[in-house]
């Protein structure tokens, strides 16, 4: 019988993350929590003689969200040269995951094709510390360089 040890966990600080904008890396050490999701899109479909609704895979979706210290100008210059040349721009997101007390190994994810919704013009709170600001987007594709190893492998 497997058990798991809490040890091969993966430490959510033990990660980077970088954005390749145009050719140009910019590491986004000033993020604070990041999350990417792929929803599958479905048709609904009846079928005669049954009264259950069924569904059928038609695509994929990709959307995320990160919140991030509110420190840099990179996404505001983006939708600003948006603004300006009517351009949209799109940019690969990297995330890597290295705990290196974890038997899971490292994982890299690329989102391919990312597209920001938005980002803060302006903002102040004279009752926070650090100021934070939250970046919805879109992607249109995904890569796996590296994956966990499967805990299967590794549990006692």
């Amino acid at each position: 019988m497997a058990i798991w040890r809490t040890a091969n966990s993966i430490n959510g600080r033990l990660c980077k993350a970088f954005a390749t904008i145009d050719g140009k890396v910019e590491e986004l050490f000033y993020a604070r929590s990041f999350e990417a999701n792929i929803e599958k899109t479905k048709e609904e479909m009846g079928v005669m003689g049954d009264l259950w609704t069924h569904h059928k895979a038609s695509g994929l979706s990709g959307s995320g969200n990160f919140t991030m210290l509110y420190v840099t100008p990179i996404f505001r210059a983006m939708l600003k040269r948006y603004e300006m040349t009517k351009v949209d721009e799109y940019f690969n997101i990297t995330i890597v995951n290295n705990d290196p007390g974890s038997k899971a190994g490292i994982q890299s994810v690329v989102l391919l094709d990312s597209n920001i919704d938005g980002s803060v013009a302006g903002k102040f709170d004279v009752d926070s510390g650090a100021l934070e600001e939250d970046v919805n987007f879109t992607f249109e594709g995904v890569d796996y360089p590296s994956q966990f190893v499967n805990p299967s492998t590794y549990s006692v």
